[in-house]
Formats: structure tokens, sequence, C-alpha cells
């Protein structure tokens, strides 16, 4: 755990590799220290049809780290921050960029380890 899924404008793919903000989530998730290494999962989906109503923005890339629940809510905001900052690090521009955390229930999560 996390599950971290990024879903990003097509078109930001013509001036950063996906690998690149992929990276960043990956380290800013192990940065928390709330998971270990073998737990974090980043996977990237790009959207080629989007609509975005701020006129500055031409692009997006959103961040959705599901997590087990039980965290509490600093440490959820500290992850999001942690998150939204190394994304900020890239410099994109013209871009709305947003981070959300959402907690998997425990007792409903089914996984094989």
């Amino acid at each position: 755990m996390p599950h971290c899924t990024i879903e990003y404008s097509n078109s930001l793919s013509d001036s950063l590799s996906p690998e690149i903000f992929m990276n960043a989530v990956f380290d800013a998730a192990l940065s928390s220290e709330l998971f270990q290494r073998s737990a974090i999962k980043v996977r990237a989906m790009p959207y080629s049809y989007y609509l975005i109503g701020a006129p500055e923005h031409e692009q997006f890339l959103h961040v959705n780290l599901k997590i087990l629940s039980g965290r509490t809510t600093d440490q959820k905001s500290m992850l999001s921050s942690q998150v939204f900052e190394a994304l900020l690090a890239l410099n994109i521009t013209n871009t709305s960029i947003t981070v959300e955390i959402s907690d998997l229930d425990k007792e409903s999560y089914s996984r094989n380890i």
C-alpha cells in the first residue's frame, strides 16, 4: 500500500515522460515513511479527452493515493503535501495539479501477500 494512480492529459507526455512524474510520486510516498518500498504501487493513465474550466490550465495531472484506513488526518495531509510538492518541483507549466488521499476500508480490502 498505497496504490498511486496518476491521471494526466495525454499532451503532458509530449514535454515530460510519464516515468518522471511516476518516480516523483513514488519517491514522495517513500519519503513519507508511512510505507515500505515494496508496498508502493504507481500507475499512470493518460486521457486524450478532457475539459478544464480554468483557461490558464491547458493540461491536468491528478494523483489519487489509496491507502488502508487508520492513518491520522495529519499523516494524510503530510503525504498529500509531499506528493504535491514533488510534482510542483517538476516545474510543469499550464497544468492543473491535484493530489487526493483516499482510505481503503481494511475490513473489505482483499489482497495476496
